[in-house]
């Protein structure tokens, strides 16, 4: 008291004339950094509801595609008793199932007979010179890449006229080994000589690796350095030589590589295997414009083992979707299935 006495006394310290505007002002101040507070944490309130409502969602509608894999495989397996029932509708590749409710939601599915694609690891010399077809492409550019796929799935070290081996590979800027084993995933085109990002969009669409004699898992764990394959490549498993694509389920990529096919035939055919699969080679003819007797030594009806599933799940209210792909083998005698590749946030490809 003594001390604010004297400075008041030698007007070093002089009073406030109104106390009452001083206390608003503060009153105002703290208002303000309250309002701040309060609005920062009911922003970061509002932020997690939505990041755990969004999980929520998201999680829902990876299990309603989940289910569409498996409700896929079920479908497979029922389709391959069709034998034994004649009279049961076959089952349709390449266009959407119709929809499924689950829940609070519903997923599509799409199925696929991989017979319908070029087996990068079977097809002879003849289907693969239509894996380019239809791009523009010069001969020996066709020629490059037909034999270089064949130099990469051959074990041997001996170049065909336009392809390539280590030699190549190993001088480029970025060297790797050449594959001297099975493809693996079609990705693998991407590392053969003369295909390129452009190329490889297009062709991706058109081909097929399975089966594989290992167990995949091993194989990516093997695989992981490209560097250097060696004894460790991938094998494929000893069949036939694939010599034609399945005409109930080639997408409309390796349509399009059948010689002499217009784009009416094209057409006509994915039109037609929405209705009903072809079961006999009659019926597919009838459906060509023109260019049947050129693309017939190209096509059949007989069905693989292995198929593909595409299976997009969606929660109704929210919106949110995921997909996910698999690939399974059937073993029709047994009528049992394994998955043998597995791929989450895949991408919906239709018609």
């Amino acid at each position: 008291m003594r001390l604010a006495r004297y400075l008041l006394k030698k007007n070093i310290v002089k009073p406030v004339a109104n106390q009452r505007g001083l206390a608003l002002l503060v009153v105002l101040w703290v208002l303000a950094v309250l309002t701040v507070i309060v609005g920062q944490y009911s922003y970061g309130v509002r932020n997690e509801t939505n990041s755990t409502r969004n999980f929520r969602d998201s999680a829902q509608a990876y299990y309603l595609a989940r289910a569409g894999i498996y409700r896929g495989i079920e479908l497979l397996l029922d389709n391959a008793s069709q034998k034994t029932d004649p009279e049961k509708e076959p089952l349709l590749f390449g266009v959407p199932l119709p929809r499924e409710s689950l829940g609070n939601g519903h997923f599509s599915v799409i199925l696929e007979d991989l017979s319908g694609r070029i087996n990068l690891n079977l097809a002879t010399r003849e289907l693969l010179q239509l894996l380019p077809a239809g791009l523009d492409l010069g001969e020996d550019e066709r020629g490059t890449i037909v034999d270089s796929i064949e130099d990469w799935r051959d074990e041997d070290s001996l170049h065909r006229l336009l392809g390539a081996e280590n030699a190549y590979y190993n001088a480029l800027p970025e060297p790797y080994d050449c594959g001297d084993g099975a493809f693996f995933a079609p990705g693998d085109l991407l590392f053969v000589k003369g295909v390129d990002k452009e190329l490889y969009q297009v062709m991706a669409k058109r081909v097929t690796v399975f089966p594989l004699q290992e167990d995949l898992n091993a194989s990516r764990k093997k695989r992981s350095n490209r560097r250097r394959r060696g004894p460790d490549a991938a094998r494929a498993v000893r069949q036939e030589p694939q010599q034609q694509v399945n005409i109930n389920s080639a997408p409309r990529e390796v349509l399009q590589c059948l010689p002499g096919i217009s784009a009416a035939s094209v057409a006509a055919i994915l039109e037609a295997r929405k209705e009903k699969a072809f079961t006999s080679l009659g019926e597919v003819q009838s459906v060509f414009q023109e260019g049947y007797a050129q693309a017939a030594r190209f096509i059949t009806l007989k069905s693989g083992d292995y198929y593909s599933i595409t299976s997009v799940g969606l929660v109704d209210e929210a919106g949110m979707q995921r997909s996910v792909a698999a690939v399974v083998r059937l073993d029709r005698e047994k009528k049992q299935y394994t998955i043998v590749s597995w791929c989450d946030n895949a991408v919906m490809a239709g018609e």
